[in-house]
């Protein structure tokens, strides 16, 4: 009786949801038929646990909590994005290296962001040039993004396996090469016949026997050869426009030959002649010197000291009576304006070679006559100006003057304690700035629209300077112009305590290459500064192990990103070549730990 009555009372418990034990069962049973549907499976692994506690957690009133977090970091992460952005385009605030990194895999490849990268890591007070190679040889050593050795037979890399430079090649002529440029054709053929340099990094020779070689700047394959002429004696191979148009001049002729100076331009890519034409006295006038072509002008030097602008495109373009081009042959109508008979009349081909395609006895117009002392003439700023020597009785002083008016600017004397010329030329950024180089003095000066000069920034070698009453204006001059220098000993062997050699500058990074030296006590040393192009500021100070002080040591220093190529002479045929590579504190530090350990 008693266990019928208790089986009764949980009968109706289970049945009857208003009775305690009956809700408890309907919950379990609810729970059961949740997790049924959700998942069949009970996790029991780590993981699966903890994103169950995370669901359980939100169920508590975690939610808002995490929501609350997540927003929190999400605003976080556009604050960074503000932050770099902001970085990016401000000058007082600049991003890391890693940053750089970071966005260049984001952004993709940027040639100006790389620069960028590249010049914090070369003025980085941790990193510091280190030489790794020197080389001697008995002939003049070039240097043009490789370095070339014995009249450029022997080609070198300057980077190398562990950052030493590598040979690479022999040059394909056994000729001797009077002058050599380096290019980089970016031209692209898409019909007629393959043309050599379509797309290459190429060297353009030019050899003594008269011909033109081209050859690939890598790997040293010959790419072209052209027969230019051995009867017109082209020796100088020059850029009449950068990576576009190369100049031949040959050599000039006596005073009694009636030219002066033969011309031939071509363009480098597709190799095309464009023009051949001599300079005759007959032409031009008896006082022609010398002439070249820049940029479209005709530049002709006279012995009064009268340099002639003359408008050499448009007189190409309609007075060239030889219309054949390279390894094509004459046509009868030009073959009546060539003065060679020949049977084989290719051009570009031996025995023809170039031929004079312009007519001789004609001249171009003469678009301007200025003055200058000097070959050196310079033009640049906005407005146009230039700069030269147009005095006669001062030919130690460069002007700068308007172009449109002639106006004189300024004069930039040459410096009371130097023993060598000065320089003044136009800023390389295309601006408005003049720099004058003097005796341990680099002063850069802005052009402003109505013809003032207000000073920029100025890089001091050295401060010390002795005073004296020596001054230039006090040099006396003969009755022809002849300029008599008169100096003590003293301050001429100052001068030679504080000279700068050479200034460079690096496109890539914006950096100005200045070599000076000069006595640190008994002692020569030699400087490298990397100044700053806008403020002048000395960025980073390399020392150079080998400096010779003699006057004609001709120091020349490049800068290839990360490599330094020091180019001197220490006597005549000893000329000497050292390259420097930038390295880590850490790796110095490394290797002096090497060698104390190594020594123990």
């Amino acid at each position: 009786m008693r266990s019928r009555e208790m089986n009764q009372l949980f009968a109706t418990e289970l049945i009857d949801p208003s009775s305690k034990t009956g809700k408890v069962k309907k919950e379990k049973e609810e729970t059961q038929k949740r997790n049924a549907t959700t998942r069949k499976v009970r996790p029991t692994s780590r993981i699966k646990r903890r994103l169950l506690g995370r669901q359980e957690e939100s169920r508590f009133g975690l939610h808002a909590e995490i929501k609350e977090k997540e927003k929190q970091r999400n605003d976080q992460q556009s604050r960074y994005s503000r932050l770099e952005q902001k970085a990016t385009f401000s000058k007082t605030r600049k991003l890391s290296i890693v940053q750089y990194l970071r966005k260049r895999s984001v952004d993709g490849l940027s040639t100006r962001r790389n620069a960028s990268a590249l010049r914090s890591i070369v003025c980085s007070s941790q990193a510091h040039f280190k030489r790794v190679w020197v080389r001697q040889s008995s002939s003049p050593i070039f240097y043009d993004r490789l370095i070339f050795f014995d009249n450029f037979k022997l080609c070198v890399g300057p980077r190398g396996p562990n950052c030493v430079p590598l040979p690479l090649y022999e040059s394909p002529t056994k000729d001797r090469i009077e002058s050599l440029v380096t290019f980089n054709s970016y031209y692209k053929q898409t019909t007629g016949p393959a043309d050599p340099t379509n797309n290459v990094s190429g060297a353009a020779a030019l050899t003594r026997s008269g011909w033109l070689i081209i050859w690939s700047l890598d790997r040293g394959e010959p790419l072209k050869r052209v027969y230019v002429s051995k009867r017109l004696k082209f020796r100088y191979a020059t850029w009449e426009r950068d990576n576009e148009r190369l100049l031949l001049r040959s050599a000039r002729g006596g005073s009694n030959d009636d030219v002066v100076v033969s011309l031939a331009l071509l363009t480098i890519a597709p190799l095309k002649l464009v023009a051949v034409a001599p300079i005759r006295r007959s032409v031009y006038g008896r006082d022609v010197v010398n002439a070249t072509i820049n940029n479209g002008l005709l530049v002709v030097y006279r012995h009064s000291g009268n340099v002639d602008f003359y408008d050499f495109d448009s007189f190409y373009e309609s007075h060239t009576i030889v219309l054949a081009d390279i390894d094509e042959t004459l046509s009868p109508a030009d073959r009546v304006n060539v003065d060679y008979d020949y049977e084989v009349a290719m051009v570009g081909v031996e025995p023809l070679g170039f031929p004079y395609t312009i007519d001789s006895t004609a001249r171009p117009t003469l678009l301007r006559t200025l003055r200058s002392q000097h070959d050196h003439i310079a033009f640049g700023a906005v407005p146009w100006h230039y700069i030269a020597n147009t005095d006669r009785r001062e030919r130690h002083a460069f002007h700068l003057r308007a172009l449109d008016s002639d106006d004189l600017v300024e004069v930039f004397y040459k410096d009371d304690f130097n023993a060598e010329d000065d320089c003044a030329f136009f800023h390389p950024d295309f601006g408005n700035g003049v720099l004058h180089v003097g005796s341990g003095v680099v002063t850069c000066h802005d052009v402003a629209d109505d013809g003032r000069l207000t000073k920029r920034f100025q890089i001091n070698i050295k401060e010390k300077t002795p005073s004296s009453s020596f001054r230039w204006s006090d040099v006396a001059t003969t009755s022809s112009g002849r300029v008599v220098k008169r100096r003590s000993v003293a301050t001429y062997e100052y001068s030679l305590a504080t000279l700068i050699h050479s200034i460079e500058y690096e496109d890539e990074l914006d950096l100005f290459v200045v070599t000076a030296g000069f006595y640190e006590g008994d002692r020569a040393r030699g400087h490298v500064l990397l100044c700053d192009k806008d403020s002048g500021c000395v960025v980073k100070r390399v020392v150079l192990d080998d400096w010779n002080d003699a006057v004609d040591a001709n120091h020349r220093v490049f800068l290839d990103r990360d490599t330094l190529v020091h180019l001197f002479r220490k006597g005549p045929g000893r000329e000497y070549c050292s390259v420097y590579t930038l390295v880590w504190r850490s790796d110095k530090n490394k290797s002096s730990r090497r060698e104390t350990s190594s020594s123990k």
